[in-house]
């Protein structure tokens, strides 16, 4: 022990008090001379008894205080800080978490930039397969031919995503490793697809054909929705919302059996007689089924027995199960399910057969299908409530908070309190508050936004009117702009005025949901130009048909046709005699169109979901607009004052 320049005594490392053992790991403290306590030289001097004794820092000397280890000058962690994220301690049974590779392949991942570049790069493919263009019999073109080029690189940067997360993370074997998460395994699944379609591409150039395989790439913009925490929380929303939907689907699948069963007792092998030529023996055009009590032909023509595949290709009809399953669904749909009667009837005649066609309409389109309606308003309903409850305790907590800073706040400024004399400020200065404060004040009312909006809008038209910078029809289309000032009549129209507010905080609601459902459609287009792309043109047919999945912006077209439920049997059709009609396998090709209109059903749901919303919106309008006249009549007197 030896004693410092100002009294107080040093401890080192390897110092050693009389009769104590020696102090190990303990670095220089200085130990001032009335520290109020001292020391027991009889026994050992704990660390906790010299840290007692430390003086605070200013106290210390340059040196002393420069001594204390880096470990106690750790700020305390925050109130609410997210805690680390919970690592296993080896990844792949050899990575340890000291690992350079594993620490190098962690922060890149967890780099927020690293993130926006995977997204970019979703995004860039997803330009890439719209552009691409689908040929019939295999052919391409140049632009095809760089797409697939820089198709490679996708699949490289995906690759090395991939397997950079599964060294940070590990594979599977222990919670929160990259397998554990369903948005990694979707990314994994499409990442194995594409290395697989590569590896069989290059090794079987001829013979063997991956179309089927790279049609998996279209689920790459669903990795958007792991990228946009919005898009996440409302796709799970729609999951755990589907959970208590499996009763009945199974309901509607029942339902659908049943009446296909009764349709192949009742009308098997009835649609496949039509009228003939006497002489020529030429099927009629436009042909329709006929029958002895149905359909009578024309006196040139007569009802053969000759085999005729039947309406729609040979499609619509109730031969075998699987047919008969898929005409009871379009019946369901209720679309084309009156031409499905009509032809029964044209083949067996005017008797009961409306019995069948009209009780499966009501039971499975009227009533079963509702009932998903009712489970998806209540589950909205239910978590509405819960999310309001959640919201009112935080709201609550919150206040307490506030409330306790105020009291921290009001305790500093009385205690600090120093009254300057006041100086007289600029003129200039002063008129520039009051400038900012009131257009501040006038971009508070969203009716002096619109106006704004129209009134910028009339001076574009009139500039680009007088410098010719602009064809007629666009200046038109600006001139109509001038035409939205009639919705101001909203601002004094109480009850119209109430519909807006809660129109627009219902579409505030629902901006993630109808973001979502068009990220579908795009997936479902992607999928269409893979599959259908240039197999929509038949030799027997006079004009190409107007919906096909030949370029992205058709396919979108056809797509949101058959979300709308418009003729989307007839796309149906031509789908499966595109793969060969029901003798080959293009009965399989119902699948797509099944599913998205199943989709549709859904966004038909959603859809009357927003408007359940927008009526509980509209119970909460009044008061809002209230609220907000009350905000501008305060802010008006402020400026007044």
């Amino acid at each position: 022990m030896s004693a410092g320049g100002d009294g107080g005594s040093v401890l080192g490392p390897s110092a050693r008090l009389p009769g104590a053992q020696p102090i190990a790991a303990t670095p220089y403290i200085a130990i001032p001379p009335n520290a109020g306590q001292q020391p027991n030289v009889g026994g050992a001097m704990d660390a906790t008894q010299l840290a007692n004794m430390q003086p605070p820092p200013s106290q210390m000397g340059p040196g002393a205080a420069g001594a204390v280890s880096k470990s106690a000058q750790k700020k305390p962690v925050r109130r609410g800080a997210k805690p680390p994220p919970d690592r296993p301690v080896r990844a792949l049974f050899c990575l340890a978490l000291t690992n350079p590779v594993r620490k190098l392949c962690i922060k890149v991942v967890e780099w927020k930039a690293f993130e926006y570049l995977i997204l970019m790069t979703i995004f860039a493919n997803c330009v890439a397969l719209a552009v691409y263009t689908p040929y019939p019999c295999s052919d391409s073109n140049l632009t095809n031919q760089y797409l697939e080029k820089i198709e490679y690189v996708f699949l490289v940067i995906f690759t090395v995503e991939c397997v950079m997360k599964i060294i940070a993370y590990g594979f599977v074997a222990h919670p929160g490793a990259y397998l554990r998460n369903g948005w990694n395994l979707l990314d994994f699944t499409i990442v194995v697809i594409g290395m697989v379609s590569t590896v069989l591409t290059i090794l079987m150039k001829e013979g063997f054909d991956v179309k089927a395989l790279r049609a998996f790439r279209v689920l790459r913009p669903l990795r958007l929705v792991s990228g946009v925490p919005s898009l996440q929380v409302v796709l799970n929303s729609i999951l755990r919302a589907m959970v208590p939907l499996l009763h009945i689907a199974l309901l509607v699948l029942f339902v659908i059996i049943i009446y296909a069963i009764i349709g192949l007792e009742l009308f098997s092998g009835k649609m496949h007689k039509t009228c003939r030529h006497n002489i020529t023996d030429e099927i009629m055009e436009n042909p329709i089924p006929c029958g002895s009590g149905g359909f009578q032909c024309s006196q040139s023509y007569y009802c053969s027995k000759q085999f005729w595949e039947g309406p729609n290709y040979g499609i619509t009809n109730f031969d075998n199960f699987g047919l008969s399953m898929l005409t009871v669904f379009q019946c369901i749909t209720l679309e084309g399910w009156t031409d499905v009667l009509y032809n029964i009837e044209d083949a067996m005649g005017n008797s009961w057969q409306w019995i069948y066609f009209i009780s499966m309409v009501i039971l499975g389109a009227f009533f079963v299908m509702n009932l998903i309606l009712g489970v998806l308003s209540g589950e909205f309903s239910k978590e509405r409530e819960k999310a309001k409850a959640r919201g009112d305790f935080h709201k609550l907590r919150e206040k307490q908070q506030i409330e306790d800073d105020l009291r921290g706040y009001l305790d500093w400024i009385t205690q600090a309190e120093d009254i300057e004399p006041e100086t007289d400020e600029p003129k200039m200065l002063q008129d520039g508050k009051i400038m900012k404060f009131q257009s501040n004040g006038y971009f508070v009312s969203l009716f002096n936004r619109f106006d704004c909006f129209v009134v910028v809008g009339s001076i574009t038209e009139m500039i680009l009117t007088h410098t010719h910078v602009m064809p007629p029809l666009g200046v038109s289309v600006l001139r109509c702009v001038r035409l939205l000032r009639v919705f101001k009549v909203t601002k004094y129209w109480r009850s119209l005025s109430n519909l807006v507010a809660s129109l627009l905080n219902s579409i505030q609601s629902i901006a993630s949901l109808l973001l979502l459902l068009f990220l579908f459609i795009v997936i479902f287009a992607l999928l269409g130009m893979q599959v259908f792309g240039g197999k929509f043109n038949f030799s027997d047919m006079e004009e190409k048909t107007r919906h096909n999945f030949d370029s992205f912006w058709q396919s979108l077209l056809t797509v949101f046709q058959i979300l709308t439920g418009e003729d989307w049997n007839a796309v149906m059709y031509i789908g499966i005699l595109a793969y060969g009609g029901v003798a080959g396998i293009g009965v399989l090709a119902c699948v797509y169109f099944i599913i998205l209109f199943i989709c549709d059903s859904n966004a038909d749901i959603l859809l009357n979901v927003f408007l359940a919303i927008a009526v509980d919106n509209l119970a909460d309008a009044e008061s809002l607009t209230a609220i907000e006249k009350e905000a501008e009549e305060e802010i008006a007197d402020d400026f007044e004052d």
